[in-house]
């Protein structure tokens, strides 16, 4: 099997409508919408599928709006495809993203987390309101060149993003990046104007991050399940509380370096990347990358191909149909309702371990579960529920709803 990295968007990427597409057609989609309306309190699920668009870019909305939209596309892709990923990296809010689908955080923490940060962002954006440009079509050396004569000169801009080769965001005031833009189109370079409501990635947003680590220090973070990728350095993160601490404060005030942790990537042997979450912005970011295939979960076409690939590298395996894939998708989607508890945490591992293994031996040898492998599956899903704390009710209702009972 090909290694795979999963990749979660960041702001910009919010558009009218994202999510329900998977909403309306998984019950696990539609969970992830309605817990982040319990957690919050407010309705992310019209946010997300009416807008308006003004509102979905409020930086306040937007973040736990497009949280929510990768984590059940995320969701979804676990229960369909089932490829635990060797690493994950996500663009600025993404890493959050990232983080919650490693373990890190639960969704629920996640989402307060972003919640607050997006708010602490907008108070922030309020005494220097600014906005962010996307500059491409020129390498990044020649536009830091460029943009060094501006900084002579005082103007509050800074380099937000190293996206690519030759794409970078800057970040600053408004007065500020009315003079970059023009100055860059003059050059010939592509210059866009991105959907965010603050000038992030920039001193500006300084009070926000002093803020925001004030909160991090109350989160009781959890081991990651696999590798995520560091905005601040672009290599994988130190997992231990005062790290995390410290890198998301940092990534409020300091560049994206997401050119280098592609790169980082492509040097681990990534050959597939996912991009959980809505439009295609981190797969267009790889095109240059031959050697890693890149799909856009979000992207009917894209999910088709992602199938048919996975098909062919494990020869036929388990579908999402199959019955022991089905007990994996359980396992997967029901949350663990003792998430502070380390003892709960490490009962699910052995039994989810050994689906797994039940899982990859059928696929292997491509056949159907025999009575027994039903009846040991079964077994092992629901010590798993069990440790979860899962109500015995909502285990028979999952159990029906698969046809498994």
């Amino acid at each position: 099997m090909k290694k795979v990295a999963l990749l979660f968007p960041g702001q910009g990427s919010q558009m009218t409508g994202m999510g329900k597409w998977f909403y309306d057609r998984y019950p696990i989609a539609k969970r992830t919408f309605e817990e982040a309306d319990d957690v919050l309190g407010w309705k992310v699920t019209d946010a997300c599928f009416h807008g308006p668009i003004a509102e979905l870019t409020s930086t306040d909305v937007a973040q736990p709006a497009l949280l929510t939209a990768s984590m059940a596309m995320y969701r979804v892709y676990m229960e369909e495809i089932g490829i635990h990923p060797f690493a994950a990296a996500g663009h600025s809010l993404g890493e959050y993203s990232a983080l919650c689908g490693a373990g890190a955080i639960s969704f629920a923490e996640a989402l307060k987390l972003v919640h607050f940060r997006g708010q602490t962002m907008k108070a922030a954006a309020e005494l220097g309101t600014g906005t962010m440009l996307a500059v491409g079509g020129i390498d990044y050396l020649s536009t830091e060149e460029q943009l060094a004569y501006f900084a002579s000169i005082r103007e509050e801009i800074c380099v937000a993003c190293y996206n690519g080769p030759d794409q970078i965001v800057v970040s600053g005031t408004f007065p500020a990046m009315e003079r970059v833009e023009s100055h860059f189109r003059k050059l010939g370079a592509k210059v866009t104007n991105l959907q965010v409501g603050a000038p992030f990635h920039h001193p500006l947003m300084q009070s926000a991050a002093e803020e925001l680590k004030c909160r991090l220090e109350q989160v009781a973070f959890k081991p990651l399940q696999y590798k995520v990728l560091s905005n601040v350095t672009g290599h994988a993160i130190d997992a231990s509380k005062q790290s995390l601490v410290e890198e998301l404060t940092r990534q409020m005030t300091q560049p994206v370096q997401w050119h280098k942790s592609m790169n980082v990537l492509h040097y681990w042997g990534i050959e597939q990347a996912i991009e959980l979450g809505p439009k295609t912005v981190l797969k267009q970011l790889l095109k240059s990358n031959d050697a890693i295939d890149t799909y856009a979960y979000d992207v009917a076409e894209d999910r088709r191909r992602l199938a048919g690939n996975i098909s062919v590298q494990a020869g036929n395996p388990i579908r999402g149909d199959h019955p022991i894939a089905k007990l994996v998708a359980i396992a997967v989607s029901e949350p663990n309702r003792h998430p502070d508890d380390p003892e709960a945490r490490q009962g699910v591992l052995e039994p989810y371990q050994q689906l797994l293994d039940l899982r990859g031996r059928l696929a292997q040898q491509n056949k159907q579960p025999d009575p027994e492998d039903i009846r040991q599956g079964l077994q092992w899903l629901r010590t798993i529920l069990h440790r979860k704390g899962v109500p015995p009710e909502q285990q028979l209702s999952r159990l029906a709803e698969a046809n498994l009972i």
